[in-house]
């Protein structure tokens, strides 16, 4: 056999599983082939090609493979930014200079090209990629732990776009707006989930300089935004998740805590008061909290904070909605792990992930019930797992497409990544441990400090 006959022998069996067929119920097979599998000929094959494709991201890192040819026919550029940790990152990024989403869409196509040539052609790189995405596989193979849909749905596929949760500013103008639709739809087309705060936008009735108007307020561009989400569907799977927040010291506020009190209104929305200590203290001791506008800074009234907090609860209540988030206390703590860079101002859909606009975070699950042995749990196997997903979430960066180029700036800056856990209740179950016992409070307390250490 000659050493082209043998290469081509090798990338044929790289094509195949590592392993045989993965143990599914009737159930759940059928759910995986209705939302993920497409043009992949199994459950196997899928999540095979999602190992590989993730485990791409090993050729940018090691100095045996070419960088020129990870980057031949690419357009990128190489940035060293501070994240405001005293630590500096490279950054290679794809979409700088591009003329519109489907100018870097195709860039990023080319790159992503590249790396999967690298592994057909190039011993080395196939080795490289194959240790990796072997461990891969056996971890998602065993459903020890579960990436986001985006990554499922997409890896290895044409919008190769991974992240789950983005959020974007809403600025104070009609011109804004428009962009902002645009970059809403986009990333709503290609698998994510994107969350805004109106808390720039003057509230209805201000002055509008340019047309000698008035304002419509902070509604406006979440109401637009529902209507924009009913039209894509994520993936070509489901449609689109939106999180709208408005700061409680906003002119607008009582209509935005009444917003979905008309039924089938901001459907596509959940939406979060925004407060703080102050407010909370306000409300403790029924005093009154000033309303400022946003354009101005000046104060626009004045009002009762416990009546607004009757108010979120008496529709939180009837609808579900609002919910309350305390920005302050997000700000303060490692929830925002780059204060240097901004303020986080809204969350993902979900309300789990607070982010700094533009920012974006791919999520992951651990089944912990995968790990009780024998009524306990095996901590230096769920050690194991724990490192290898918060390799692979990372490695998701790395070849992602990401929708804007300024998300791509800051996720590959600040590499947000969200690691949590699934299978609780059944866990629970296997340990013998009632789930509304002191006990279980005892275990998730004694469990997360070992994932998060």
């Amino acid at each position: 056999m000659t050493p082209a006959e043998n290469t081509a022998q090798e990338v044929k069996l790289w094509d195949k599983p590592p392993f045989g067929n993965i143990l599914l119920t009737e159930n759940q097979r059928k759910v995986i082939k209705d939302k993920y599998l497409r043009d992949d000929p199994s459950v196997e094959h899928w999540l095979w090609n999602v190992a590989k494709n993730i485990a791409l991201s090993e050729l940018l890192y090691n100095p045996e493979i070419p960088r020129d040819q990870v980057f031949t026919g690419v357009r990128y550029s190489q940035e060293w930014i501070d994240s405001g940790n005293g630590e500096t990152t490279e950054l290679l990024l794809l979409h700088i200079g591009a003329k519109g989403y489907g100018d870097q869409d195709q860039n990023h196509r080319k790159f992503i090209q590249n790396l999967y040539k690298l592994l057909d052609t190039n011993p080395k790189a196939q080795e490289i990629v194959l240790k990796t995405a072997t461990q891969y596989y056996d971890m998602l193979a065993n459903f020890d732990f579960v990436p986001n849909s985006p990554t499922l749905m997409n890896a290895g596929r044409e919008l190769q776009q991974l992240s789950a949760c983005y959020v974007l500013p809403i600025e104070d103008s009609i011109e804004a707006w428009g962009e902002l639709v645009k970059q809403t739809m986009i990333i709503h087309k290609t698998g994510g989930g994107t969350g805004f705060s109106g808390c720039r936008v003057r509230p209805r009735g201000d002055r509008v300089k340019s047309t000698k108007g008035v304002a419509s307020g902070a509604l406006s561009p979440i109401s637009i935004i529902n209507h924009a989400t009913n039209e894509v569907k994520q993936g070509g799977t489901r449609r689109g998740a939106n999180m709208g927040i408005l700061p409680y010291w906003h002119p607008d506020v009582f209509d935005f805590i009444k917003f979905k009190t008309e039924d089938g209104k901001l459907e596509n929305f959940n939406i979060t008061v925004a407060v703080d200590k102050k407010f909370m203290e306000a409300v403790k001791n029924n005093q009154e909290v000033e309303l400022l506008n946003p354009r101005t800074k000046e104060i626009a009234g004045k009002t009762n904070a416990k009546e607004m907090f009757d108010m979120i609860c008496e529709n939180a209540w009837k609808t579900g909605d609002p919910g309350m988030i305390w920005l302050d206390a997000i700000n303060n703590s490692f929830s925002n792990p780059t204060p240097k860079l901004g303020q986080v101002e809204s969350t993902n859909p979900c309300g789990e992930q607070p982010l700094l606009p533009y920012e974006a975070c791919n999520l992951g699950s651990i089944n912990l019930s995968k790990f009780v042995v024998m009524g306990k749990i095996d901590y230096a196997r769920l050690g194991e797992i724990v490192k290898l997903a918060t390799k692979f979430l990372d490695s998701v960066i790395d070849v992602n497409n990401f929708p804007i180029p300024e998300i791509e700036k800051l996720a590959k800056g600040n590499r947000r990544i969200g690691l949590g856990i699934m299978g609780w209740a059944e866990t629970l179950a296997l340990l013998n441990i009632p789930y509304d016992s002191q006990e279980a409070l005892q275990k998730a307390e004694e469990v997360m400090s070992f994932i998060n250490n």
